[in-house]
């Protein structure tokens, strides 16, 4: 699944790149961005995967939504209770299994970073 996040950062980048500001970016400041979105793409499978979900909420703004299971978390709280909601007992079968997934991820300049 990593594999997917950062082929979809490295695709998308380049189009986000021109909306980041109005004034010119250097190539060092568009090499800072493009390493913090895909910093925060593998935070989001790290601290998903180890259920930290005070972490990974904290990946978010206050005012973030995610659509899981076709259910929309909206909010730190949300994206915490999501994660915690997670039954740990159960059996993970790793044989003959499909995983498919689609992110659609907006990356915002805040002052925090």
């Amino acid at each position: 699944m990593k594999i997917v996040g950062y082929l979809v950062v490295g695709l998308a980048l380049p189009m986000l790149l021109p909306y980041a500001s109005a004034a010119e970016l250097s190539a060092a400041q568009k090499r800072e961005i493009i390493f913090e979105c895909q910093q925060l793409v593998t935070d989001y499978a790290y601290y998903r995967d180890l259920r930290d979900a005070d972490k990974f909420a904290e990946l978010f703004t206050e005012g973030a939504r995610m659509q899981a299971r076709g259910h929309w978390n909206e909010g730190r709280q949300a994206l915490r209770d999501h994660v915690n909601s997670e039954d740990e007992s159960a059996p993970v079968l790793l044989d003959n299994f499909v995983v498919v997934g689609k992110y659609h991820d907006t990356f915002v300049l805040t002052d925090d970073g």
